[in-house]
């Protein structure tokens, strides 16, 4: 995946990392869990793949490409699943 990553962003290609490590309910604690995730997650990225990265909680309604270790994936607008 690094080198992958690393591809795409030579290619001029957006890359951001989607987890709910940085998401927050709104209370303080929440708050502060969400900013030291981004921060340990920035610093992954400065090591292993040379710069940081956007790190978001939520989709983002422009990806063209969604990458996770748990999903199953849909045909578009068909419900039929890609085995």
């Amino acid at each position: 995946m690094i080198s992958l990553i690393q591809e795409y962003i030579r290619e001029g290609k957006e890359v951001k990392i989607v987890t709910a490590r940085v998401s927050t309910d709104g209370t303080l604690i929440s708050l502060y869990n969400a900013i030291i995730g981004q921060y340990i997650i920035q610093a992954w990225c400065k090591k292993h793949i040379g710069q940081t990265l956007d790190v978001i909680s939520a989709k983002d309604f422009k990806m063209r490409l969604l990458y996770d270790d748990l999903a199953i994936q849909v045909k578009t607008d068909s419900g039929e699943l890609v085995q």
